[in-house]
């Protein structure tokens, strides 16, 4: 596999789809959720990353289907990162911490607002890979 393969063959390396894939998260824990339409031509090489809005991250790629929220997941994927973390840095230490702790996305994504409606757009955010016409 060449450096500049896509999506698509990488899931077909994998042995295929078992789902109707909806999004993808290109990244990793430090990387951007895309639409399938838009990631799943994409050449996984920095300049046409950039173009999409997207980065390689740690060099992750997750697809999902219609069935997962990308806000839970986001949230199991802060969940686990502050789980781990050394709490040696700021944001570490007080906005990983925080997200997680109060489980402020696991609330968005059942569909509450709290602790702001700012706080809960932000984490809302994500969620535009999921939904149709967004």
């Amino acid at each position: 596999m060449g450096a500049a393969a896509a999506v698509v063959a990488l899931v077909e390396m994998a042995g295929g789809l078992t789902g109707n894939p909806k999004a993808v998260l290109i990244g990793g824990y430090f990387g951007t959720w895309a639409r399938i339409e838009t990631a799943w031509t994409l050449p996984l090489e920095p300049e046409s990353l950039k173009a999409a809005g997207l980065t390689f991250g740690c060099g992750l790629i997750r697809i999902v289907d219609e069935r997962t929220c990308g806000v839970d997941y986001s949230a199991r994927i802060m969940d686990f990162l502050a789980a781990g973390s050394a709490m040696q840095c700021g944001p570490c230490k007080y906005g990983l911490a925080d997200l997680a702790g109060d489980e402020a996305a696991h609330h968005v994504a059942e569909g509450f607002v709290l602790g702001g409606i700012e706080r809960a757009l932000r984490l809302c955010a994500l969620q535009h890979a999921f939904l149709p016409g967004a």
